[in-house]
């Protein structure tokens, strides 16, 4: 009997989750509380860790066929712009790490999943809010508004306010540090 699973969320994570486990011979379904399956954004940073994941899955030439590979990451004091570290990438990274370090756009590399995971045989439902979940020893059941999923597994990959996570460890909303991160592209002639 296959194993069944059920990812709530269908971004990155998610997807990425369902094409591993469904190469490994599971039964998977993934619930997106979204009408429709899309991601918004921006770009994204992915280093040599999740390459590997994206490589083990097959998806590694496609996702190069779109991404950039920076060949340096320089940070710098925001008040002064006084360099405080410098890390080479491209050949070093791969060299160093096995794989490259890439930029992104979030909505390619989603649409990449997606078209894979649908291509595998993931079942991808769209309009499926995970209301709450029940667990029991011979399995775990998923409500979503009138209807119950069944599986042996549930993924909790739905995202900042996920209701597995705060079903799970009870720890409340996400909270705000005040912290802020900027990045830029420049060029380095």
């Amino acid at each position: 009997m296959k194993l069944r699973v059920l990812i709530a969320g269908a971004g990155i994570g998610g997807l990425a989750a369902a094409l591993a486990c469904r190469q490994r011979g599971c039964a998977v379904t993934v619930l997106e509380a979204a009408a429709e399956f899309g991601e918004v954004g921006a770009g994204i940073q992915l280093g040599p860790n999740a390459m590997k994941v994206l490589a083990a899955v097959g998806l590694e030439a496609e996702v190069l066929r779109v991404a950039s590979l920076p060949q340096a990451i320089l940070i710098a004091d925001s008040r002064s712009g006084k360099p405080i570290s410098r890390m080479l990438l491209g050949d070093a990274a791969r060299q160093r790490y096995g794989q490259v370090y890439i930029t992104i756009h979030r909505a390619d590399l989603h649409g990449i999943l997606l078209r894979a995971a649908g291509a595998a045989g993931v079942q991808l439902l769209a309009n499926q809010m995970l209301q709450k979940y029940e667990q029991t020893a011979q399995e775990v059941c998923a409500l979503v508004g009138d209807f119950s999923h069944h599986a042996d597994i549930l993924v909790g990959a739905d995202g900042l306010w996920s209701r597995v996570r705060g079903q799970l460890l009870g720890d409340g909303a996400p909270r705000a540090t005040g912290h802020a991160a900027f990045r830029c592209i420049v060029d380095d002639a």
